[in-house]
């Protein structure tokens, strides 16, 4: 993204502006559980960083408690749903067992966030996997706080 250019002093590291009209930064986003300490009474919101930032979207300490949250990757699953960081997804692969018959694997996978990127982690696994290419193939199917039945 950046470019070195000549000037009369020397060398000197300037933006690239082409480059940088290519480059698509991802929205940086958290989905966030909510409840209210006195009724108890939960609800889900998506806040971006800047509503964050801002303040314009606070929740009220003492009076509401943070149940969990969860930050958007940026990617989306095979059915373009928006994948967020405790996901919980499938894939589903068909695999040639005999001359005509098909074999159909289901395997399940926890999104992750790892050495700074997020990755998928096969359950019963204890290290995630770097191949990006799986989150097209994964079907988001719930998360790990409103659905640990899943992790099992």
């Amino acid at each position: 993204l950046w470019l070195l250019e000549k000037t009369v002093n020397g060398f000197r590291l300037a933006p690239n502006e082409r480059c940088l009209k290519l480059v698509k930064m991802r929205e940086i986003k958290f989905d966030i559980k909510i409840r209210h300490i006195e009724t108890g009474n939960t609800f889900r919101e998506v806040f971006t960083l800047d509503e964050i930032i801002s303040g314009s979207k606070l929740y009220a300490k003492g009076i509401q408690e943070v149940v969990f949250k969860r930050q958007f990757t940026g990617l989306k699953d095979k059915n373009g749903k928006e994948i967020y960081e405790g996901d919980i997804g499938k894939r589903t692969m068909k695999m040639p067992r005999f001359k005509q018959e098909m074999q159909i694997l289901v395997d399940c996978w926890e999104i992750v966030f790892d050495k700074g990127a997020f990755s998928t982690r096969l359950f019963g696994s204890d290290k995630p996997s770097r191949y990006s290419d799986r989150f097209e193939e994964i079907e988001i199917i719930g998360n790990i706080y409103e659905n640990p039945e899943l992790l099992i």
